[in-house]
């Protein structure tokens, strides 16, 4: 998961980096991955779980993390004159009160920056 560097990284099984998206189960924890900060200090533990995969298409993903008792993020793709658009959601619930008030510009913040390490691997489409 490049995208977040170097801002952040997170860990995930080595068999996991040449699986499609079409290879995943829905329903079920896919893996846990370790969130670290700046890619080396550890800040969370994050289970994954997808509710639905389509290729092509997007998913929605219903996690948690040591932080979050419920996370949601669902991605969506669209085929756009020269290219694809993403578009990702995000709803979450933090196990601490106040925590998600805190969390929410840098959430946002991390977003912004993966689409935008997204845009600089991939292109940007044509307007």
């Amino acid at each position: 998961m490049r995208a977040l560097m170097p801002l952040a990284a997170m860990t995930f099984p080595a068999d996991w980096e040449k699986l499609g998206v079409e290879d995943a189960t829905a329903g079920l924890t896919g893996f846990c991955s370790i969130l670290l900060l700046f890619g080396m200090l550890p800040i969370d533990l994050h289970r994954f779980a997808f509710l639905s995969i389509a290729p092509g298409d997007g998913f929605l993903e219903a996690s948690s993390s040591l932080i979050h008792r419920s996370w949601i993020h669902e991605r969506r793709l669209a085929t756009v004159p020269g290219g694809t658009e993403i578009t990702d959601r995000v709803g979450y619930a933090c196990r601490l009160p106040g925590l998600g008030l805190v969390l929410k510009p840098i959430i946002r913040f991390v977003f912004r920056h993966r689409h935008r390490r997204l845009i600089r691997q991939f292109g940007a489409a044509e307007t």
